[in-house]
């Protein structure tokens, strides 16, 4: 019977099930709509015809014995239609009216029969070979089958890129080894194209395009192609070439990402993906970009291997941020970022490996930077220096915390530090941008290489400290994001750990523990460098509020947000320099700033000491008259709902709720005529409320106990509650307009000294806070002490205090270490001179925490 008058039939019930189908349809919301089941047939060559079964009587369904049997599909297998399989069992494609369609297999078999001869169809009629009647003979008859027999299918299947075993088994069955492309010509590059498109559809067809590309070395078949279309600026040719690029390169096969990236393929490969069919007025330059972006060795490297991976890194960056940026997909992506990153850990693995080769060319590349070796061949210059150590520790960066502290250990010993005397200084805003993200990637890792630097630096008596230049060029530095990246290099390098460094027993238990280099920083700052970072605040005056400028004005805020920062970490030593300091009162002029955003940062300062609940704090600012201000710059937003209303309003809000007495006493008996008029919130009134019942006495909800000071004292580290009787006295005695102008040294607590303006550095006077200075006046009641029975130990314990305070910044870091901490050292390398003449260096051993684990 021929093919085209009927459909030959296969009689067993087996070869019945495997050719049961079940119809699908996407509808317009994008739900797939099961249009019954039915068996499959192919009929007159090209058409797919899915005849519905029938388990009705022909009159229920308003038909007569010998109708023929209604279909449920009829599809016609076209040249250009796109058939996907998916998982087993599934095929899927798109009709020419746009509708999509898919036929779901009750068994494997009849999946495999009707995709193999869906592909022999369309190559015949890709080719224009009329299809033969014997083609449709091969395992393609049909039958229609007359009653529903066997089990039901079951949904449709969500379709997935992995694959069963058993393509292997069908491969076989096929007889191909993998897909054949037509020979690269111009004339084949549109069947190319469809071809490729097709077999990348599916994991298993990718697998064996890869194979194919690999074994024919076909992406060299294509390379002359673009030159060709070019000549004869057949642009359509060149946007399917373009295609049939990007659908190779999202294959994701490393063999082929290894050959396009050679020097002689990849310009031919980034200039056929120049050409978008989306975009065909945006014709990109990545040719000219790439022939533009040469490698530079500052000095040769001698492992070439390595060179040729740092090229092929690059190209592997260009592919994915530049080339293939709007385009790629999930997996591409991921392995794109896989081979960049292996390539980088074998980078720097080979600087820091054991052979000796990469530190010795570091070495050389950092002595040219320290003026060491004059100039190396070929010119190299201390800026290209610069920029390619930016470029290792961007990359070093990413690394695993093993080797990222291999890196950054060996390049303080090579003298990595001393490079920022010379780049934080630099006239070049690049360089300057290139030496902050080195020494942010440095923080990143671990913040106590560079504490440990700056106390060797110290011990070796070193012109100027790190911390003092990163302060010095952050009040400098023009470029306004510049300046904020380095506030936030000097915040991290001013992080400490709050459990360990909280209160006057800190310095107690600094001591004891292995490491007190963090300690021992903090006083070196607070001594030399403090006075010097709050210096812009410290100078301002009332007549520059009305007319400050943005630059001054932006640096007030950074370092308002560092005082915020100082006064919640540093406890203690944050708070003897709030109070023996002139800053509160600078402080408060900002609050008559013309610009918002200026009072904004000085209210946040204000509800930072509010938040620590402390009454010296509390009576320090009373002294100054506080509210007043903070009242005075709430009016002046003339009830706007706006950021410095909101803040203003919480400060008020947050002494209501925590029941501050002392503040909230203020606040009512000598403020109220300044917010009696303000009625759009409830704050003042139930800070009125709140007042009054705290004169009522106890009550039930609110008793004795709620005082907001002694919650306050009871959360105090246990050192606050071991005063002795004469620093009790210190904070009891009246004080002067003066008193933090005070010269008095202390006869029993000794505190951190504040270098003078006239030198931040060394050999700076200093003036001392002493007890005798009466920073404020005390209440008629005192605060309550925590009474412990054993009050004979408190004597030892501050005279421990005493010897830790004590200790003058020029001799931290020069102790000898403990046993139990000379385990591990950093070596760092010190020039022993700013002069650029300069040609010694010299090494100080300084005790941290080894074992290659970061912070």
């Amino acid at each position: 019977m021929s093919p085209n008058s009927s459909v030959h039939a296969i009689p067993n019930n087996q070869n019945r099930d495997r050719k049961r189908v079940k119809v699908y349809q996407l509808d317009s919301e994008g739900v797939w709509e099961d249009k019954g089941t039915g068996c499959v047939a192919v009929r007159d060559f090209t058409w797919i015809h899915v005849v519905h079964e029938d388990p009705l009587p022909p009159s229920t369904l308003n038909r007569h014995d010998g109708d023929p049997i209604p279909l449920l599909l009829k599809a016609r297998i076209r040249k250009d239609a796109d058939f996907i399989r998916q998982q087993d069992t599934l095929i899927v494609w798109t009709e020419e009216d746009g509708t999509d369609m898919a036929l779901s297999f009750q068994e494997q078999e009849g999946c495999n029969d009707l995709w193999t001869l869906i592909n022999d169809i369309k190559k015949k009629l890709a080719a224009g070979v009329s299809v033969p009647g014997e083609l449709l003979q091969r395992n393609c008859q049909i039958s229609y089958i007359d009653s529903l027999s066997g089990p039901d299918i079951d949904a449709l299947p969500h379709s997935s890129e992995e694959e069963d075993n058993s393509q292997d088994e069908l491969l076989r069955r096929s007889g191909d080894a993998y897909p054949s492309l037509p020979t690269p010509s111009m004339g084949a590059i549109k069947e190319i194209e469809e071809t490729v498109f097709a077999a990348s559809k599916g994991a298993y067809g990718r697998n064996q395009l890869s194979k194919f590309i690999l074994a024919e070395n076909y992406v060299e078949k294509l390379l002359p192609l673009l030159e060709m279309c070019e000549d004869m600026e057949s642009t359509d040719e060149l946007y399917s070439l373009s295609h049939i690029v990007k659908m190779i390169v999202f294959l994701n096969e490393p063999k082929i990402y290894e050959y396009i990236l050679q020097d002689d393929v990849f310009p031919v490969i980034v200039g056929m993906l120049e050409y978008d069919r989306e975009y065909p007025s945006a014709q990109s330059s990545y040719r000219q970009q790439v022939s533009s972006a040469q490698f530079k060795q500052l000095i040769p490297i001698p492992d070439t291997s390595i060179a040729s991976k740092i090229t092929q890194t690059y190209r592997l960056q260009f592919l994915r941020d530049t080339a293939l940026a709007r385009m790629l997909d999930d997996s591409t992506f991921a392995a794109l970022n896989s081979m960049v990153f292996f390539n980088q850990v074998d980078i720097v693995g080979w600087f820091v490996g054991s052979n000796g080769a990469g530190e010795e060319y570091l070495s050389k590349v950092i002595g040219v930077l320290n003026e060491e070796i004059e100039e190396a061949d070929g010119g190299v210059t201390r800026d290209e220096v610069v920029l390619f150590l930016h470029e290792l520790s961007t990359v070093a960066k990413g690394m695993q915390v093993t080797l990222r502290a291999n890196y950054y250990r060996m390049m303080a010993k090579l003298g990595l530090f001393a490079i920022f005397d010379y780049t934080l200084g630099h006239d070049n805003i690049k360089i300057r941008l290139a030496a902050a993200a080195i020494l942010a990637s440095i923080l990143d890792h671990d913040p106590s290489l560079v504490r440990s630097f700056c106390l060797a630096q110290v011990k070796q008596k070193q012109p100027q400290l790190l911390i003092s230049l990163l302060i010095s060029r952050f009040l400098s530095d023009p470029d306004p994001g510049l300046q904020s990246q380095m506030c936030e290099l000097i915040r991290i390098i001013l992080e400490t750990d709050e459990s360990a460094l909280n209160g006057p027993g800190a310095a107690l238990s600094a001591i004891s523990s292995n490491d007190s280099d963090t300690d021992d920083f903090l006083n070196l700052f607070y001594e030399k460098c403090m006075e010097n970072l709050v210096r812009p605040v410290l100078d301002l005056e009332t007549h520059m509020m009305e007319s400050m400028e943005p630059q001054k004005a932006s640096l007030c805020v950074h370092v308002c947000s560092l005082l915020c920062y100082i006064i919640k970490s540093h406890s203690y030593r944050s708070k003897y320099y709030v109070l023996g300091s002139a800053i509160t009162a600078k402080v408060i002029l900002l609050l008559r700033a013309k610009d918002s955003y200026v009072r904004l940062a000085a209210v946040r300062v204000f509800r930072t000491c509010f938040g620590m609940k402390d009454e010296f704090y509390n009576r320090h600012l009373l002294k100054h008259d506080i509210f007043s201000a903070i009242l005075q710059c709430f009016k002046d937003t003339n009830g706007k709902y706006n950021l410095l209303n909101s803040a203003c309003l919480d400060i008020f809000e947050f002494i209501r709720k925590e029941n501050i007495k002392s503040l909230v006493t203020n606040i009512v008996q000598h403020h109220k005529s300044m917010f009696a008029d303000v009625d759009y919130v409830e704050t003042f009134k139930n800070l009125v409320l709140r007042y009054e019942q705290n004169n009522e006495g106890p009550t039930v909800g609110l008793g004795a106990e709620d005082d907001g000071s002694k919650d306050a004292e009871k959360t105090k580290p246990d050192g606050w509650a071991k005063m002795d009787n004469d620093e009790e006295a210190y904070f009891n005695e009246d004080d002067d307009e003066n008193g933090a102008e005070s010269n008095t040294s202390s006869s029993h607590l000794v505190v951190p000294t504040i270098a003078s303006s006239t030198d931040a550095e060394v050999g700076s006077s200093a003036t001392v806070v002493s007890p005798s200075s009466g920073l404020f006046k005390r209440s008629a009641s005192p605060l309550g002490l925590v009474d412990y029975e054993d009050d004979d130990d408190d004597d030892d314990i501050f005279s421990s205090r005493q010897r830790a305070l004590s200790t003058p910044a020029s001799q931290v870091g020069s102790s000898t270490p403990t046993a139990a901490a000379s385990s591990g050292r950093v070596s760092f390398t010190l020039n022993s001179s700013s002069s650029a003449s300069a040609k010694r260096r010299r090494t100080a051993s300084v005790s941290s925490e080894d074992g290659g684990e970061g912070k």
